[in-house]
């Protein structure tokens, strides 16, 4: 049984930190992009 919570537990961490990383990475590319070329439109961003 503790096996299973445990596998459970590490899969829901592996998961939250893989969005975290994928959000702030993606966040990281729209104010690289907005600082860079403040001449693009919001409709050019992914």
């Amino acid at each position: 049984m503790r096996s299973v919570v445990y596998d459970g537990l590490v899969r829901v961490l592996s998961f939250s930190f893989t969005a975290t990383v994928a959000h702030a990475h993606c966040v990281t590319i729209q104010l690289g992009r907005a600082y860079f070329s403040p001449g693009l439109s919001d409709s050019d961003a992914p």
